[in-house]
């Protein structure tokens, strides 16, 4: 009877072993058994906001003149987009200076006057009236422009549409595979986000715009990356 009891746990200690090993192998079969791919996807759509850079710079024979003259035109052009429907909030100083002036290279160097500047960072959130904007403060003493740059203020949307067409795009590449090596894609094992999202848009840069600049924003372009890996049956 003893005998009996100790030949059934060998073999049943036998079974479980093959059995675990089989288990085991069947598992690092499958790990092994992967097609990894990288997909791209876009999505284009029009802005709805700008950003700019206004600025006054004058010169002057003394630094408070040249100080004075500068806030001057600078309000002006403040006081005008204010009217216009830009807030608080979207005005904001990025740089104010001022500095000598020296006489031409063949003369004796001497300081002949002052020069002041004064940027103004301003987000236009309807740019419809980028056009009215940019002609308006020109005339009211800006001399510097730089920009605009478009941009969407709700990016979600492109985002998401962006993320999608990249795992679109991950699927067929890895169906193509597939096909080609003869085997059948199984279930989607991981899937990961290359860098971060980004986006294409248009900027116009210009030392000073005329009356009427037309403006064409065109289109804002995001994409996103992903890596994914699918099992193979």
């Amino acid at each position: 009877m003893a005998r009996m009891i100790l030949g059934w746990l060998l073999m049943s200690g036998i079974m479980f072993g093959q059995a675990l090993t089989a288990a085991v192998a069947t598992a690092d079969d499958h790990e092994f058994r992967q097609i990894t791919v990288t997909g791209q996807g876009e999505a284009s759509t029009e802005p709805d906001m700008a950003m700019l850079t206004i600025g006054v710079e004058s010169q002057a024979k003394t630094p408070g003149k040249a100080l004075s003259e500068n806030g001057e035109r600078m309000n002006a052009v403040i006081t005008r987009l204010k009217s216009a429907g830009v807030g608080n909030r979207d005005l904001r100083t990025s740089q104010l200076g001022i500095w000598p002036v020296y006489s031409e290279r063949n003369q004796p160097q001497r300081i002949v006057g002052y020069r002041a500047s004064n940027q103004l960072r301003v987000t236009v959130r309807d740019i419809n009236q980028l056009d009215d904007i940019l002609d308006q403060a020109v005339a009211d003493g800006a001399n510097r422009v730089n920009g605009p740059s478009f941009s969407v203020a709700n990016p979600d949307l492109p985002l998401t549409e962006a993320r999608k067409a990249a795992v679109q795009d991950a699927i067929a590449k890895a169906q193509q595979y597939a096909a080609a090596a003869n085997v059948e894609l199984g279930h989607v094992l991981s899937i990961e986000e290359i860098g971060s999202p980004s986006f294409l848009g248009r900027q116009m840069r210009a030392e000073s715009m005329a009356a009427s600049t037309p403006i064409a924003p065109g289109e804002n372009t995001f994409s996103a990356s992903v890596t994914m890996t699918f099992a193979i049956e």
